[in-house]
């Protein structure tokens, strides 16, 4: 066998233009999978991270008929429904901040105390809100820390006022904390759109904004039999059938990971065009090959060698160059995404897997390829070869 593989690497030094444009173009079919490979799995680790910061995780209650209502009852017949193990509630609002010299459209979110186990807040500086705030009505708010650095240069603004105006009232608020910012894409919309304020959901009520609530955050253990449970007790409590609604959030991020999915597959379909292409090139470069090498199998089958010697030889040949191309492209594809992604800010993961599984199909594909060159060689008689060409 080591002197099979000796013999291809031999027979492809001979033809040095040659096998580099062949090495050349697996190498660019290759790096173009790769390179989708390595973009697809950053940009999904990228969207469930945001997710994950944002709170995708569990169930989104709502009311969906003019009917039905979600305030303090049923916050608390929520919260004590079996398997349910937060339930947060959320006011959502607009309105005007003024922080410092900094004057911005606030995206206003009254929640209550402990949110961060449920929408995954996380303190840069400072504390966030406390259930002691809300039972107060706390004069106090968490700012994201895009609208720190916007007021101050700098992400601390622990202790500094916030002047809200939510209609027609406007009030003083102290910052308590600075939350960090969810991500860079998250960053880029609060940049450009708005400032996310957290406050106690009773300040908000304090400012005149209504007393239901927009939605309560659910997390459950088993979140399917939560639902129906929730459901239920909520049609008693309300006698309102069908008006309120459980968004599974959890479920939602599966399918958009099932989206991706789909997409990166189209995307690695196109991609692999390419790599059926360098196939074909290898397909007739073995051909021409087999052309120059006629007299060289003649001789070889005279002294012994059978079909099968001549067969291995063809086949290790298109492999080794296969192989050869794929590990370059995967090597440059892998670096190129890599690159691209830490650029972006995006993870950067390393699909090993993936990669492995497109250096195997490249071997596949030269062995295949190679196939045809290495069968018409073996099956060439002795004599015709020693005499002519193959026509």
């Amino acid at each position: 066998m080591r002197e099979i593989w000796r013999s291809a690497r031999r027979h492809a030094a001979r033809r040095k233009s040659r096998t580099a444009l062949t090495v050349a173009g697996v190498a660019v079919g290759t790096m173009m999978v790769a390179l989708v490979s390595m973009v697809s799995a950053g940009g999904r680790a990228a969207v469930n991270g945001e997710l994950q910061r944002m709170g995708l995780t569990g169930m989104s209650l709502s009311a969906v008929s003019a009917e039905a209502d979600l305030s303090d009852g049923e916050l608390e017949l929520v919260r004590g429904i079996e398997g349910v193990t937060r339930a947060m509630p959320l006011i959502m609002a607009g309105g005007k901040g003024e922080l410092g010299p900094y004057e911005f459209t606030a995206y206003i979110g009254g929640i209550d105390g402990g949110a961060e186990q449920v929408i995954s807040l996380e303190a840069a500086h400072g504390r966030l809100l406390t259930a002691g705030d809300v039972e107060t009505g706390a004069a106090v708010c968490v700012v994201d820390e895009a609208v720190a650095k916007a007021a101050f240069g700098r992400s601390n603004g622990v202790g500094k006022t916030l002047w809200l105006t939510v209609g027609n009232v406007t009030r003083p608020l102290t910052v308590v904390g600075v939350a960090k910012a969810g991500s860079s894409l998250l960053q880029g919309v609060t940049d450009t759109l708005s400032g996310l304020v957290y406050l106690p959901y009773t300040s908000l009520w304090d400012m005149g904004v209504s007393h239901s609530f927009s939605q309560i955050a659910v997390t459950a253990a088993d979140l399917p039999a939560a639902k129906e449970r929730v459901l239920k007790a909520l049609e008693r409590y309300s006698g309102i059938k069908g008006g309120f609604a459980l968004q599974d959030l959890a479920a939602r991020r599966e399918q958009l990971g099932e989206l991706l999915d789909l997409v990166t597959g189209i995307l690695t379909a196109l991609s692999a065009v390419s790599l059926l292409v360098a196939g074909i090139g290898m397909l007739t470069s073995m051909l021409t090959a087999l052309q120059e090498r006629v007299r060289e199998i003649g001789i070889k089958q005279a002294l012994g060698a059978g079909r099968a010697r001549i067969l291995a030889e063809f086949l290790a040949e298109a492999v080794m160059l296969s192989l050869t191309g794929a590990g370059i492209g995967v090597t440059v594809g892998a670096l190129a995404g890599g690159i691209g992604l830490g650029l972006a800010g995006a993870p950067v993961p390393l699909p090993l897997g993936r990669l492995a599984a497109l250096v195997g199909a490249a071997g596949l594909l030269g062995a295949v390829c190679g196939w045809y060159p290495a069968h018409k060689a073996a099956s060439l008689p002795p004599a015709q070869a020693l005499r002519s060409e193959i026509g």
